[in-house]
């Protein structure tokens, strides 16, 4: 099997080898197609764009469209993009381009697996987790949203598009 992964840092070659999916690929054959850039984005961001490289939505288009599935791990490098709303179409919100990403996956790769992992925990963010796992991603569509809501987000955009997603936010083990 194929697999195309699409990511920031964690899924990148540039830091802790062999990475998550080195690792999978080496207990199961299978081959892994990395579109893993440090620093990017989901969403589009003018800065890191142009430091980094092309945001997720920018960039699936770029990855192999053979690829018997996709695995996205992202959201870490967010922070500064916008919540939007709900239904945004725009690359510009963290719905939006939750939306754009999910749906072009799902046209690209008709029939064929899509996996999101949330991203994990950074240092410090149990200090700022919420206890309640339902509680509203905030109404603010002009505010950034910290990690854990970002996480949250993510999971709820996916259930919307019938998407598998792996909670490494709250399950993975590792924590700040």
């Amino acid at each position: 099997k194929k697999i195309n992964c699409l990511g920031d840092s964690i899924t990148s070659i540039d830091y802790t080898l062999p990475t998550w999916w080195q690792q999978i690929a080496s207990k199961t054959g299978a081959i892994f197609n990395n579109y893993g850039i440090s620093g990017t984005c989901i969403g589009f961001n003018e800065i890191r764009e142009t430091a980094n490289g092309k945001c997720f939505c920018n960039r699936y288009m770029d990855m192999d469209t053979t690829a018997d599935g996709v695995i996205v791990m992202g959201g870490t490098n967010d922070y500064e993009i916008k919540l939007g709303t709900w239904n945004d179409t725009t690359n510009e919100t963290f719905y939006g381009a939750l939306n754009v990403l999910l749906k072009g996956l799902l046209e690209t790769y008709k029939g064929k697996p899509i996996i999101f992992m949330t991203p994990i925990q950074q240092a410090n963010d149990y200090i700022n987790n919420m206890i309640d796992p339902v509680t509203p991603i905030q109404s603010n569509s002009n505010s950034s949203v910290q990690l854990q809501l970002r996480a949250e987000a993510i999971k709820r955009k996916c259930m919307q598009y019938g998407v598998t997603c792996i909670d490494l936010y709250n399950t993975s083990g590792i924590n700040g």
